[in-house]
Order: structure tokens, then C-alpha cells, then sequence
């Protein structure tokens, strides 16, 4: 008899799903189907996380195809929790900024329900996605997002902009502070420093 996964790790499920989904290798769906097969329901944790592959798009594209369900913020947050210690690990939108991938970004954007809160787990991850883009040297996707008005956001300037500041600074990016200096001006005066938690 197959072991019953969602009864033996009743709290890893979506986690599951998202290790499967984003692994490398063209057995990501044999690994998906083998973990619903042994009783591990489907979420939207699965397209969470295939969109952090490189082909993510792609996955993501043949998962909604078998009507695997949408993206919920329970979903994100679980997968979050799977914290690993570096840049784009569990987060799609880290990865893909990380790769200096806006086709991506963009992507991932329209992927996103216009339910989940932008002052949430979304907005993290694309507070995230900006400041991996500045550790990684990317100053296309900081200008893409902030004229696709995804970053800063409005009503978090000061921490969104601090942060991503800050590590530019310690990376001793001098085009990215630059830019940032003549983009947000005096709104970069006594910034207060960064509270959230900065994955290198």
C-alpha cells in the first residue's frame, strides 16, 4: 500500500509540491504526479514553485493547462517558510530578478491574483525581487520595475528604498546609487535603516 503523504506530513504538502515543481531535471512533473498520487492535494504552491526554475514560465503554463489551482497567499506563505539562506530560493520573483529576467518578472506579475495584498506576502516578495536585483548588479530590473510602478511602493518608500540602498552600498554598486540618488532624490535623506530581514 503507498505511503499516504498528506496524512504522514499533513503540514509539508504545499512545500512538497514546490520542491517538486522547482526542481531541475525534466522529472519535475514525474515528481508532482508521484506526490499526488500518494495522497498530497494540489495547490498553487506547485506554480510558486516551478516559476522559480528558469523555464518557469513554461511550467507554469503546462500546470494551469491541467487546471492546477491559482496562487493563494496560504500557498506563498508556506513556501516562504521553507527559508534556505539565499537569494531566490523559495521566492519566483527573487530568482528571476536574481537572473536579471524581466520577461519573467513580468510574467509572474499577470501569474499573481489582484487578490493577494500588495502590503503582504506579494509585496515582500517584490521588495525582494528589487533588492536581489540590486545584489546581483541589475539595474535594468530596478528601472523596469520602478516604471512598471511594482517598486518602490507607495505607502512603504522609506523601507523599500533603504533596503535596496543599503545592499547596493555594501556592494559598492556605484551605477546603482546613482541612479538611485537621481531617481528618489531627497527622498533618500535620513532614511532610517532597513528593518527587514536581507537574504545574501
Amino acid at each position: 500500500m503507498p505511503l499516504d503523504l498528506a496524512t504522514a506530513l499533513p503540514c509539508y504538502g504545499s512545500c512538497l509540491l514546490a520542491v517538486a515543481a522547482a526542481s531541475n531535471g525534466p522529472d519535475w512533473h514525474q515528481k508532482l504526479s508521484w506526490l499526488v498520487g500518494r495522497g498530497v492535494p494540489r495547490t498553487g504552491a506547485a506554480l510558486w514553485g516551478a516559476a522559480t526554475s528558469v523555464d518557469g514560465l513554461e511550467r507554469v503554463r503546462t500546470l494551469r493547462a491541467e487546471g492546477w489551482p491559482s496562487v493563494t497567499e496560504a500557498d506563498v506563505e508556506a513556501v516562504l517558510d521553507l527559508d534556505t539562506g539565499g537569494w531566490g530560493r523559495t521566492d519566483p520573483f527573487e530568482a528571476a530578478a536574481l537572473r536579471g529576467d524581466t520577461p519573467t518578472l513580468e510574467g509572474l506579475v499577470a501569474m499573481v491574483p489582484a487578490a493577494m495584498p500588495q502590503g503582504g506576502v506579494c509585496g515582500y516578495s517584490i521588495a525582494g525581487a528589487a533588492a536581489a536585483a540590486a545584489a546581483a548588479g541589475h539595474l535594468h530590473v530596478l528601472k523596469w520595475m520602478h516604471v512598471a510602478q511594482l517598486w518602490p511602493s507607495e505607502a512603504q518608500m522609506h523601507w523599500d528604498v533603504g533596503w535596496v540602498l543599503e545592499i547596493a552600498q555594501g556592494a559598492a554598486d556605484e551605477e546603482i546609487v546613482r541612479w538611485m540618488e537621481a531617481t528618489f532624490g531627497t527622498q533618500l535623506v535620513d532614511l532610517p535603516r532597513p528593518r527587514r530581514r536581507c537574504r545574501r
